[in-house]
Protein backbone atom coordinates (compact mmCIF):
# COMPACT_ATOMS: atom_id res chain seq x y z
CA UNK A 1 0.00 0.00 0.00
CA UNK A 2 1.35 3.45 -0.97
CA UNK A 3 0.13 5.70 1.82
CA UNK A 4 1.85 8.79 0.33
CA UNK A 5 -0.49 9.02 -2.67
CA UNK A 6 -3.00 11.85 -2.27
CA UNK A 7 -6.10 13.03 -4.10
CA UNK A 8 -3.97 15.73 -5.72
CA UNK A 9 -1.63 13.05 -7.07
CA UNK A 10 -4.58 11.20 -8.60
CA UNK A 11 -5.96 14.40 -10.12
CA UNK A 12 -2.59 15.37 -11.61
CA UNK A 13 -1.92 11.91 -13.09
CA UNK A 14 -5.45 11.65 -14.51
CA UNK A 15 -5.39 15.18 -15.89
CA UNK A 16 -8.60 16.24 -14.17
CA UNK A 17 -9.52 18.61 -11.38
CA UNK A 18 -9.40 17.71 -7.70
CA UNK A 19 -13.19 18.17 -7.57
CA UNK A 20 -13.69 15.61 -10.34
CA UNK A 21 -11.67 13.01 -8.44
CA UNK A 22 -13.68 13.68 -5.30
CA UNK A 23 -16.97 13.34 -7.13
CA UNK A 24 -15.96 10.06 -8.74
CA UNK A 25 -14.89 8.52 -5.42
CA UNK A 26 -18.12 9.70 -3.81
CA UNK A 27 -20.07 8.08 -6.64
CA UNK A 28 -21.67 11.23 -8.04
CA UNK A 29 -23.23 10.44 -11.38
CA UNK A 30 -22.74 13.81 -13.09
CA UNK A 31 -19.16 13.02 -14.16
CA UNK A 32 -18.55 12.27 -17.84
CA UNK A 33 -17.83 8.52 -18.26
CA UNK A 34 -14.45 9.08 -19.93
CA UNK A 35 -13.25 11.26 -17.02
CA UNK A 36 -14.68 8.85 -14.45
CA UNK A 37 -12.88 5.91 -16.05
CA UNK A 38 -9.66 7.92 -16.21
CA UNK A 39 -9.90 8.58 -12.46
CA UNK A 40 -10.68 4.94 -11.69
CA UNK A 41 -7.77 3.70 -13.80
CA UNK A 42 -5.43 6.14 -12.06
CA UNK A 43 -6.66 5.07 -8.62
CA UNK A 44 -5.79 1.50 -9.54
CA UNK A 45 -2.46 2.45 -11.09
CA UNK A 46 -1.31 4.51 -8.09
CA UNK A 47 -2.90 2.11 -5.59
CA UNK A 48 -4.61 5.06 -3.91
CA UNK A 49 -6.40 4.18 -0.66
CA UNK A 50 -8.98 6.80 0.29
CA UNK A 51 -10.23 7.40 3.81
CA UNK A 52 -13.60 6.08 2.69
CA UNK A 53 -12.23 2.57 3.16
CA UNK A 54 -12.00 -0.32 0.76
CA UNK A 55 -15.76 -0.86 0.44
CA UNK A 56 -16.38 2.66 -0.78
CA UNK A 57 -13.49 2.47 -3.25
CA UNK A 58 -14.61 -0.89 -4.60
CA UNK A 59 -18.09 0.46 -5.17
CA UNK A 60 -16.82 3.50 -7.01
CA UNK A 61 -14.42 1.46 -9.16
CA UNK A 62 -17.05 -1.10 -10.11
CA UNK A 63 -19.73 1.50 -10.81
CA UNK A 64 -17.73 4.04 -12.84
CA UNK A 65 -15.54 1.54 -14.66
CA UNK A 66 -18.69 0.17 -16.31
CA UNK A 67 -18.15 -3.31 -14.85
CA UNK A 68 -20.98 -5.86 -14.89
CA UNK A 69 -22.56 -6.09 -11.45
CA UNK A 70 -23.52 -3.65 -8.72
CA UNK A 71 -24.20 -0.03 -9.63
CA UNK A 72 -26.34 1.35 -6.78
CA UNK A 73 -25.37 -1.26 -4.18
CA UNK A 74 -29.03 -1.37 -3.19
CA UNK A 75 -31.38 -4.37 -3.02
CA UNK A 76 -35.13 -3.88 -3.21
CA UNK A 77 -37.80 -5.98 -1.50
CA UNK A 78 -41.32 -5.78 -2.96
CA UNK A 79 -44.25 -7.31 -1.09
CA UNK A 80 -47.07 -7.73 -3.57
CA UNK A 81 -50.70 -8.21 -2.61
CA UNK A 82 -50.41 -6.85 0.94
CA UNK A 83 -50.62 -3.34 2.34
CA UNK A 84 -47.85 -2.06 4.59
CA UNK A 85 -50.15 -2.47 7.62
CA UNK A 86 -50.91 -6.05 6.65
CA UNK A 87 -47.23 -6.79 6.31
CA UNK A 88 -46.39 -5.23 9.69
CA UNK A 89 -49.08 -7.33 11.39
CA UNK A 90 -47.81 -10.61 9.94
CA UNK A 91 -45.31 -11.84 12.52
CA UNK A 92 -43.58 -14.41 10.35
CA UNK A 93 -43.26 -11.92 7.49
CA UNK A 94 -41.58 -9.56 9.91
CA UNK A 95 -39.13 -12.26 11.00
CA UNK A 96 -38.25 -12.94 7.37
CA UNK A 97 -38.01 -9.25 6.53
CA UNK A 98 -35.72 -8.56 9.51
CA UNK A 99 -33.48 -11.49 8.55
CA UNK A 100 -33.23 -10.30 4.93
CA UNK A 101 -32.51 -6.74 6.04
CA UNK A 102 -29.78 -7.97 8.39
CA UNK A 103 -28.21 -10.10 5.67
CA UNK A 104 -28.22 -7.18 3.22
CA UNK A 105 -26.55 -4.97 5.83
CA UNK A 106 -23.94 -7.63 6.61
CA UNK A 107 -22.96 -7.54 2.93
CA UNK A 108 -22.46 -3.76 3.05
CA UNK A 109 -25.46 -3.15 0.81
CA UNK A 110 -28.45 -0.81 1.10
CA UNK A 111 -32.07 -1.93 1.36
CA UNK A 112 -35.40 -0.52 0.10
CA UNK A 113 -38.77 -2.03 1.01
CA UNK A 114 -42.09 -1.34 -0.62
CA UNK A 115 -45.53 -2.86 -0.94
CA UNK A 116 -47.06 -2.97 -4.41
CA UNK A 117 -50.54 -3.59 -5.79
CA UNK A 118 -51.24 -4.32 -9.44
CA UNK A 119 -54.82 -3.19 -8.81
CA UNK A 120 -53.64 0.30 -7.89
CA UNK A 121 -50.51 0.55 -10.05
CA UNK A 122 -50.17 0.07 -13.79
CA UNK A 123 -46.54 1.19 -13.86
CA UNK A 124 -43.41 -0.49 -12.59
CA UNK A 125 -42.63 -0.08 -8.89
CA UNK A 126 -40.82 3.24 -8.47
CA UNK A 127 -37.63 1.69 -7.15
CA UNK A 128 -37.39 -0.26 -10.41
CA UNK A 129 -38.62 2.48 -12.73
CA UNK A 130 -36.14 4.98 -11.29
CA UNK A 131 -33.27 2.44 -11.33
CA UNK A 132 -32.65 2.88 -7.62
CA UNK A 133 -31.86 -0.82 -7.10
CA UNK A 134 -29.53 -3.42 -8.59
CA UNK A 135 -31.97 -6.25 -7.99
CA UNK A 136 -35.37 -6.96 -6.46
CA UNK A 137 -36.67 -9.66 -4.15
CA UNK A 138 -40.37 -10.22 -4.83
CA UNK A 139 -42.82 -11.88 -2.46
CA UNK A 140 -46.30 -12.29 -3.89
CA UNK A 141 -49.35 -14.42 -3.20
CA UNK A 142 -50.91 -13.94 -6.66
CA UNK A 143 -48.72 -16.44 -8.44
CA UNK A 144 -51.00 -16.80 -11.46
CA UNK A 145 -50.44 -13.20 -12.59
CA UNK A 146 -46.82 -12.83 -13.66
CA UNK A 147 -46.95 -10.04 -16.27
CA UNK A 148 -45.77 -7.38 -13.83
CA UNK A 149 -43.03 -9.71 -12.54
CA UNK A 150 -41.86 -10.22 -16.12
CA UNK A 151 -41.73 -6.44 -16.58
CA UNK A 152 -39.62 -6.02 -13.44
CA UNK A 153 -37.33 -8.92 -14.44
CA UNK A 154 -36.79 -7.30 -17.84
CA UNK A 155 -35.39 -4.26 -16.02
CA UNK A 156 -33.42 -5.65 -13.06
CA UNK A 157 -32.50 -9.11 -11.72
CA UNK A 158 -35.32 -10.72 -9.72
CA UNK A 159 -35.49 -13.48 -7.12
CA UNK A 160 -38.89 -14.78 -6.00
CA UNK A 161 -39.30 -15.39 -2.27
CA UNK A 162 -41.73 -18.09 -1.06
CA UNK A 163 -43.14 -18.41 -4.54
CA UNK A 164 -42.34 -19.79 -7.97
CA UNK A 165 -43.71 -19.28 -11.45
CA UNK A 166 -44.74 -22.21 -13.64
CA UNK A 167 -41.51 -21.83 -15.62
CA UNK A 168 -37.81 -21.74 -14.75
CA UNK A 169 -36.48 -18.41 -16.03
CA UNK A 170 -36.83 -16.47 -12.74
CA UNK A 171 -34.97 -17.94 -9.72
CA UNK A 172 -36.80 -18.65 -6.48
CA UNK A 173 -36.37 -19.73 -2.87
CA UNK A 174 -39.21 -21.68 -1.24
CA UNK A 175 -39.95 -23.82 1.74
CA UNK A 176 -40.35 -27.51 0.95
CA UNK A 177 -43.99 -27.80 1.99
CA UNK A 178 -44.24 -31.47 1.02
CA UNK A 179 -41.08 -32.26 2.97
CA UNK A 180 -42.38 -30.29 5.96
CA UNK A 181 -45.75 -32.07 5.88
CA UNK A 182 -43.96 -35.40 5.67
CA UNK A 183 -41.83 -34.41 8.67
CA UNK A 184 -44.90 -33.45 10.73
CA UNK A 185 -46.88 -36.56 9.79
CA UNK A 186 -43.94 -38.91 10.41
CA UNK A 187 -43.51 -37.34 13.85
CA UNK A 188 -47.19 -37.90 14.64
CA UNK A 189 -46.98 -41.47 13.35
CA UNK A 190 -44.11 -42.15 15.75
CA UNK A 191 -46.42 -40.99 18.54
CA UNK A 192 -48.97 -43.59 17.46
CA UNK A 193 -51.40 -41.35 15.54
CA UNK A 194 -52.97 -42.82 12.42
CA UNK A 195 -55.89 -40.43 11.92
CA UNK A 196 -54.26 -37.11 11.13
CA UNK A 197 -56.22 -34.05 10.08
CA UNK A 198 -55.35 -30.64 8.68
CA UNK A 199 -56.60 -27.15 9.51
CA UNK A 200 -56.18 -23.68 8.06
CA UNK A 201 -58.47 -20.90 6.90
CA UNK A 202 -58.80 -21.11 3.14
CA UNK A 203 -59.86 -17.52 2.61
CA UNK A 204 -61.14 -14.48 4.50
CA UNK A 205 -64.02 -12.37 3.30
CA UNK A 206 -64.77 -8.87 4.56
CA UNK A 207 -61.29 -8.77 6.08
CA UNK A 208 -60.25 -5.44 7.60
CA UNK A 209 -57.03 -3.75 6.60
CA UNK A 210 -54.06 -4.96 8.55
CA UNK A 211 -54.56 -8.72 8.31
CA UNK A 212 -54.40 -11.18 5.43
CA UNK A 213 -53.12 -14.61 4.47
CA UNK A 214 -50.79 -15.68 1.70
CA UNK A 215 -53.01 -17.62 -0.71
CA UNK A 216 -50.12 -19.19 -2.61
CA UNK A 217 -48.59 -20.57 0.57
CA UNK A 218 -51.98 -21.74 1.85
CA UNK A 219 -52.77 -23.69 -1.30
CA UNK A 220 -49.36 -25.32 -1.29
CA UNK A 221 -49.62 -26.43 2.32
CA UNK A 222 -53.00 -28.06 1.76
CA UNK A 223 -51.73 -29.73 -1.40
CA UNK A 224 -48.65 -30.95 0.49
CA UNK A 225 -50.77 -32.48 3.28
CA UNK A 226 -52.97 -34.32 0.79
CA UNK A 227 -50.00 -35.57 -1.23
CA UNK A 228 -48.20 -36.93 1.86
CA UNK A 229 -51.34 -38.63 3.19
CA UNK A 230 -51.87 -40.29 -0.20
CA UNK A 231 -48.26 -41.38 -0.66
CA UNK A 232 -48.03 -42.78 2.87
CA UNK A 233 -51.35 -44.65 2.44
CA UNK A 234 -52.82 -43.12 5.60
CA UNK A 235 -56.48 -43.03 6.50
CA UNK A 236 -57.80 -40.44 4.07
CA UNK A 237 -61.23 -39.08 4.86
CA UNK A 238 -62.05 -35.77 3.12
CA UNK A 239 -63.49 -34.26 6.31
CA UNK A 240 -60.12 -34.64 8.02
CA UNK A 241 -58.94 -31.56 6.13
CA UNK A 242 -60.89 -28.55 7.39
CA UNK A 243 -60.18 -25.41 5.32
CA UNK A 244 -63.16 -23.11 5.91
CA UNK A 245 -63.87 -19.66 4.52
CA UNK A 246 -64.10 -17.11 7.29
CA UNK A 247 -66.32 -14.04 7.37
CA UNK A 248 -64.64 -11.41 9.51
CA UNK A 249 -67.93 -9.65 10.22
CA UNK A 250 -69.46 -12.80 11.67
CA UNK A 251 -66.71 -15.09 13.01
CA UNK A 252 -63.54 -14.94 15.03
CA UNK A 253 -60.72 -17.31 14.17
CA UNK A 254 -61.53 -19.27 17.34
CA UNK A 255 -65.14 -19.59 16.13
CA UNK A 256 -63.96 -21.07 12.83
CA UNK A 257 -61.58 -23.41 14.65
CA UNK A 258 -64.45 -24.46 16.89
CA UNK A 259 -66.56 -25.38 13.86
CA UNK A 260 -63.70 -27.58 12.63
CA UNK A 261 -63.45 -29.32 16.00
CA UNK A 262 -67.22 -29.89 16.03
CA UNK A 263 -67.00 -31.48 12.58
CA UNK A 264 -64.24 -33.82 13.75
CA UNK A 265 -65.97 -34.73 17.03
CA UNK A 266 -69.17 -35.57 15.13
CA UNK A 267 -67.22 -38.36 13.41
CA UNK A 268 -67.13 -40.31 16.68
CA UNK A 269 -64.44 -42.99 16.81
CA UNK A 270 -63.41 -42.12 13.26
CA UNK A 271 -62.30 -38.60 14.23
CA UNK A 272 -58.66 -37.53 13.85
CA UNK A 273 -56.47 -37.72 16.94
CA UNK A 274 -53.89 -35.20 15.71
CA UNK A 275 -54.05 -32.04 13.59
CA UNK A 276 -51.38 -30.59 11.31
CA UNK A 277 -52.02 -26.83 11.03
CA UNK A 278 -50.92 -24.57 8.19
CA UNK A 279 -49.61 -21.93 10.62
CA UNK A 280 -49.28 -21.24 14.34
CA UNK A 281 -52.21 -18.83 14.31
CA UNK A 282 -54.55 -21.70 13.34
CA UNK A 283 -53.06 -24.09 15.89
CA UNK A 284 -53.43 -21.53 18.68
CA UNK A 285 -57.04 -20.95 17.68
CA UNK A 286 -57.66 -24.72 17.78
CA UNK A 287 -56.22 -24.93 21.29
CA UNK A 288 -58.47 -22.10 22.49
CA UNK A 289 -61.55 -23.56 20.80
CA UNK A 290 -60.83 -27.01 22.27
CA UNK A 291 -60.67 -25.56 25.79
CA UNK A 292 -64.07 -23.90 25.29
CA UNK A 293 -65.48 -27.34 24.46
CA UNK A 294 -63.95 -29.05 27.46
CA UNK A 295 -61.31 -30.84 25.41
CA UNK A 296 -57.73 -31.16 26.60
CA UNK A 297 -54.67 -30.55 24.46
CA UNK A 298 -52.84 -32.90 23.99
CA UNK A 299 -54.87 -35.56 25.89
CA UNK A 300 -57.85 -35.38 23.54
CA UNK A 301 -56.15 -33.90 20.48
CA UNK A 302 -52.53 -33.37 19.49
CA UNK A 303 -51.78 -30.18 17.55
CA UNK A 304 -48.77 -29.07 15.45
CA UNK A 305 -48.37 -25.50 14.18
CA UNK A 306 -46.05 -23.93 11.67
CA UNK A 307 -43.64 -20.94 11.57
CA UNK A 308 -42.59 -21.18 15.24
CA UNK A 309 -43.71 -17.69 16.25
CA UNK A 310 -43.06 -16.34 19.76
CA UNK A 311 -46.58 -17.29 20.89
CA UNK A 312 -45.69 -21.00 20.67
CA UNK A 313 -43.75 -20.91 23.92
CA UNK A 314 -46.40 -18.80 25.66
CA UNK A 315 -49.43 -20.91 24.78
CA UNK A 316 -50.93 -23.45 27.19
CA UNK A 317 -49.71 -26.04 26.45
CA UNK A 318 -46.61 -24.79 24.59
CA UNK A 319 -47.12 -25.43 20.90
CA UNK A 320 -45.08 -27.89 18.86
CA UNK A 321 -44.26 -26.11 15.60
CA UNK A 322 -42.03 -25.94 12.52
CA UNK A 323 -39.13 -23.49 12.56
CA UNK A 324 -38.49 -22.06 9.09
CA UNK A 325 -35.08 -20.53 9.92
CA UNK A 326 -35.48 -17.16 8.18
CA UNK A 327 -31.77 -16.34 8.68
CA UNK A 328 -30.77 -19.40 6.63
CA UNK A 329 -33.37 -18.54 4.00
CA UNK A 330 -32.08 -14.98 3.83
CA UNK A 331 -28.50 -16.06 3.22
CA UNK A 332 -29.59 -18.25 0.34
CA UNK A 333 -31.86 -15.53 -1.06
CA UNK A 334 -29.01 -12.98 -1.05
CA UNK A 335 -26.53 -15.51 -2.49
CA UNK A 336 -28.93 -16.08 -5.35
CA UNK A 337 -29.55 -12.36 -5.86
CA UNK A 338 -25.84 -11.46 -5.84
CA UNK A 339 -25.15 -14.19 -8.38
CA UNK A 340 -27.88 -12.82 -10.66
CA UNK A 341 -26.43 -9.32 -10.40
CA UNK A 342 -22.78 -10.24 -10.83
CA UNK A 343 -23.19 -13.16 -13.27
CA UNK A 344 -26.39 -12.62 -15.29
CA UNK A 345 -25.11 -15.09 -17.88
CA UNK A 346 -25.49 -17.97 -15.41
CA UNK A 347 -28.75 -19.94 -15.68
CA UNK A 348 -31.31 -19.27 -12.91
CA UNK A 349 -31.73 -21.89 -10.23
CA UNK A 350 -34.34 -22.76 -7.65
CA UNK A 351 -33.98 -23.82 -4.04
CA UNK A 352 -36.28 -25.39 -1.47
CA UNK A 353 -35.57 -25.40 2.25
CA UNK A 354 -36.70 -27.78 4.98
CA UNK A 355 -38.04 -26.65 8.31
CA UNK A 356 -37.12 -28.02 11.72
CA UNK A 357 -39.72 -29.52 14.04
CA UNK A 358 -39.56 -27.92 17.49
CA UNK A 359 -41.19 -30.32 19.95
CA UNK A 360 -43.08 -28.83 22.89
CA UNK A 361 -46.13 -29.89 24.87
CA UNK A 362 -49.06 -29.91 22.42
CA UNK A 363 -48.61 -33.49 21.23
CA UNK A 364 -48.63 -36.79 23.08
CA UNK A 365 -48.11 -40.47 22.43
CA UNK A 366 -51.22 -42.63 22.12
CA UNK A 367 -51.79 -46.36 22.19
CA UNK A 368 -51.91 -47.94 18.72
CA UNK A 369 -55.03 -50.09 18.47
Amino acid sequence: MNSTVTLRDVAKEAGVSLGTVSRVLNRKYDVAPEFAKRVVDTVKKLNYKPNLGSVGLQRSVASFAGATGFKTYTIGFIQHGMTRDEYVNDKYQQRLFSAVEREVSDRNLHFIFSTYSTQKNKKLPLMVHDRKVDGVLIKTSEWQQSNWIDAVAATVPVVLVSNRLDRDDIPSVNMDNIGISRQVIQYLLRLGHRRIGFFQVQHDVNSPKGLSYDSFSQENKLFAYREVVKKMSLINIPEYAQTPIRDWTQQSLVDVAGDAIDAWVSMGTERPTAIHCGADVYALALIEAAKKRGLSIPDDLSVVGGMNTDECELSDPPLTSIEYHPAESSRLILDMMCQRIEHPEHPPWHATLMGELIERGSCMRIDVN
